[in-house]
């Protein structure tokens, strides 16, 4: 942003922090899951992205349980993504998928012991001190065994949510703080577990098309200066609609704005949301 005043030109950098959550990984019905090439496609967007994205790497939530799971060829895209489990970030994503909500706190530890023995087993680096509930389970409101046993398994500092303090409207979605964890609000981008396919696109694939540019996807971006983005395993496979609306959802900012995209840690940008927005440390118990 330039602005002039006294004969002085002043320049403000505009950022906007972003990170993008691949869930489910591993999860999912034969034919939905990644290949080999899925990944090879993955890496190459990755490096796309970087050259918008300071510093930036997909991050990937895994639920162990199900690896090796799928046709040959899905099989084969499991052991070429743990080969390549260093080109990303990794996060736990519960060992069956399991909701926390369902289980007393002895079974989610023993659950998180199975994933973590999974990583270390396979060499998924997991630095980030982040981790993600499937469906969001536990976290608001708040399930007292999945907070404890989230720090006492993986040390875990820092989660995401789009549920709180509801889900929609998505533009007053808020973070907190409970037992020494982050909570910051994530966001959806039109990307859901069942959208594999362009020609099956609920809406049309005008729907999809008008997210990208301009519309609902363009302005999460444009107006949070953090966002938490929620995709899936799913969205990478197949017609692989999260590339596509990724490269070219920051082909649009790059060309329509002057926003600076940057990525930063989960334990890092909690630091700077909860800086910005004090008031929300407090956690909000609403009906």
């Amino acid at each position: 942003m330039k602005i002039r005043g006294d004969n002085i030109i002043y320049f403000f950098v505009i950022f906007r922090f972003i990170q993008i959550d691949i869930d489910d990984v591993f999860v999912g019905a034969s034919g939905s899951l990644f290949t080999a090439n899925d990944i090879r496609a993955l890496i190459n967007l990755q490096e796309e992205l970087r050259n918008s994205i300071e510093n930036f790497t997909f991050s990937l939530g895994f639920s162990g349980y199900f690896f090796r799971h799928g046709s040959d060829a899905e099989i084969e895209g499991n052991d070429f993504l743990v080969a390549n489990a260093k080109n990303f970030n990794w996060f736990p994503h519960m060992w069956r998928h399991n909701h926390a909500h369902e289980h007393s706190s002895d079974y989610l530890l023993a659950l998180m012991a199975q994933n973590k023995f999974f990583a270390e087993n396979y060499g998924i680096p997991t630095k980030l001190s982040y981790a993600i509930a499937p469906i969001h389970s536990g976290v608001y409101p708040v399930y007292q065994p999945l907070f404890d046993g989230w720090k006492r398994m993986w040390n875990i500092s820092v989660t995401s949510t789009e549920e709180y303090p509801h889900y929609w409207p998505s533009s007053q979605r808020r973070g907190f703080i409970y037992g020494n964890i982050s909570v910051l609000p994530r966001q959806t981008c039109g990307l859901f577990t069942h959208t594999h396919y362009f020609h099956a696109y609920p809406g049309g694939i005008n729907n999809f098309l008008n997210g990208i540019y301009g519309g609902a996807v363009f302005k999460t971006l444009l107006l949070n200066k953090f966002s938490i983005f929620m995709t899936h395993q799913q969205n990478f496979a197949n017609d692989r609609l999260g590339s596509f609306t990724f490269s070219n959802l920051i082909k649009f900012v790059k060309c329509w704005t002057n926003l600076k995209l940057k990525w930063i840690e989960p334990v890092e940008m909690t630091k700077r949301y909860f800086e910005k927005f004090k008031s929300e440390e407090t956690l909000l118990y609403t009906g």
